[in-house]
């Protein structure tokens, strides 16, 4: 049940990493970033939870739509203890392009 995570990974942990992806909105407060879409997101089945990344956004929390493609600038950090929680993370988010 708990993540291998990869080396190179590993490597990014704490770090400032650009992402790309669609918007999963997870609740009114908490947004996810996906390699898919949200039909073939983790929830759906059609992927798994290594294609998503927990996002924690710098400042207000902005208003954004189910399969929005945006660019996030943030610091990564992974998760391999908890099984509750993401894998990935990207913690202090800004969007830098798609919004």
């Amino acid at each position: 049940m708990f993540p291998v995570v990869n080396p190179k990974l590993k490597a990014l942990q704490g770090k400032q990493v650009q992402l790309s992806g669609f918007i999963i909105p997870i609740d009114n407060k908490n947004y996810a970033i996906s390699k898919n879409v949200f039909a073939a997101c983790f929830f759906c089945g059609k992927s798994g939870p290594e294609t998503l990344a927990g996002i924690k956004f710098k400042g207000d929390l902005p208003k954004l739509k189910t399969d929005q493609y945006v660019t996030l600038k943030g610091t990564f950090r992974y998760n391999q203890d908890d099984v509750e929680d993401w894998i990935y993370h990207i913690e202090n988010a800004v969007i830098t392009a798609g919004n």
